[in-house]
């Protein structure tokens, strides 16, 4: 399932000049979640939204 920006810690790490390890130790330490777990609690969120304001959940389903 793709849920929005889908780049890796690796990417990150590359385009900020620094290493995937200080990405994941920032976004925990911001977040308390790791990149993986805000991802998914993101994602799910927005699903959640969508289906109380939507008469068509298989529409959104099949989008996905």
């Amino acid at each position: 399932m793709v849920c929005g920006d889908d780049r890796t810690v690796k990417k990150f790490a590359e385009l900020l000049h620094v290493s995937g390890r200080t990405i994941e130790r920032a976004f925990l330490a911001e977040t308390g979640l790791t990149l993986g777990q805000w991802r998914l609690k993101n994602c799910m969120e927005s699903a959640a939204e969508l289906f109380k304001t939507s008469d068509n959940i298989e529409r959104y389903a099949a989008a996905y």
